[in-house]
């Protein structure tokens, strides 16, 4: 895969929530987040972002892989998941790397539990997440000022996502 950069068409679209949005108002909805998880059942959670990891974490709900920049909103974001990463990517804010894309995939396939920071912005990294994701697997981010989206992965789901990459612009690796 090579590195990919979002176009100006494709940024308003991505502005808008790509699954299921649960609006984090309070403890009811972080009740209804939880409960959507649990029926669902995934066989792997994927968290993009700090605050919906940190979020997971303290409501008992271990990410498979979390990928996390250290920022909210583009402020500094402190939390000590960042010493727990596995590896450090770079990824530049409006791409999707193809070095990201390839230690997404490597996590998955190697198991456990696992933690990427970024250097740069993890935003986009939602693309490759769900493309890798098996089956059945819950990909989430935070949907700023709203709350999280949860997309549930399944063949369709896939396709689609694939279908925005491809609309990407390709960009040679630095």
């Amino acid at each position: 895969m090579k590195t990919r950069k979002i176009t100006p068409e494709l940024r308003d679209y991505l502005k808008k929530p790509l699954g299921q949005l649960i609006k984090l108002e309070g403890d009811a909805q972080i009740d209804l987040l939880m409960r959507v998880i649990t029926e669902y059942n995934p066989v792997k959670i994927i968290s993009v972002g700090d605050v919906i990891t940190e979020t997971l974490l303290k409501n008992n709900i271990t990410p498979d892989l979390y990928i996390i920049d250290g920022k909210t909103l583009r402020n500094k974001f402190i939390s000590n998941l960042i010493s727990k990463c596995d590896l450090k990517i770079v990824n530049k804010p409006g791409t999707v790397d193809s070095s990201a894309w390839s230690a997404i995939e490597t996590c998955l396939q190697q198991g456990g539990r696992k933690g990427l920071l970024v250097e740069g912005e993890e935003d986009l990294l939602v693309l490759p997440s769900v493309i890798l994701a098996p089956l059945g697997s819950a990909v989430l981010y935070g949907q700023p000022g709203e709350g999280v989206v949860i997309i549930k992965v399944d063949f369709e789901t896939k396709q689609a996502f694939r279908k925005i990459l491809d609309l990407m612009e390709e960009t040679a690796d630095e």
